[in-house]
């Protein structure tokens, strides 16, 4: 049987602001999404047994960034700027686009919109050591586009 699991070579992450792809931020080291729900419990009387619903509480995640261009520091500046309504909130949105491209053919894409984000850290770790910016956020919902 071939093999179809892929590694991060085979997965493309770009981001858009105000739907623009930002062309130059693209040296993603590393990226998560945490699809975050909750089971919710309930016992009645008369019943035996508890019942069980379960709520989404969005998406979590983070992603690490190595400055290719000064768009890096652009888009920190633009998220602040966001952050202290200095932008349009309703139009300043960035979304994350991921494609995974599998052996067989299939690529799906998973379109996560509207990232609200926390701290930034942009850390110089040594002479040898790329320029790492991280990125941890939120945000509310994801489309997944299957091929």
């Amino acid at each position: 049987m071939p093999e179809t699991r892929i590694r991060g070579q085979e997965v493309t992450v770009r981001i858009s602001k105000n739907k623009d792809l930002l062309a130059t931020v693209t040296a993603f080291k590393d990226f998560t999404a945490t699809f975050r729900g909750r089971v919710l419990e309930e016992g009645y009387l008369g019943e035996t047994t508890l019942r069980y619903d379960d709520i989404s509480d969005g998406i979590s995640g983070t992603f690490t960034l190595h400055a290719e261009s000064q768009d890096l520091f652009l888009l920190v500046q633009f998220i602040q700027q966001r952050q202290q309504r200095a932008q349009p909130v309703q139009t300043s949105l960035i979304n994350v686009i991921a494609r995974f491209s599998f052996p067989n053919g299939d690529t799906p894409k998973a379109f996560l919109k509207d990232l609200k984000f926390g701290e930034i850290p942009i850390a110089v770790g040594e002479r040898s050591q790329y320029v790492n910016a991280v990125f941890p956020f939120n945000c509310d919902r994801a489309q997944f586009i299957t091929s």
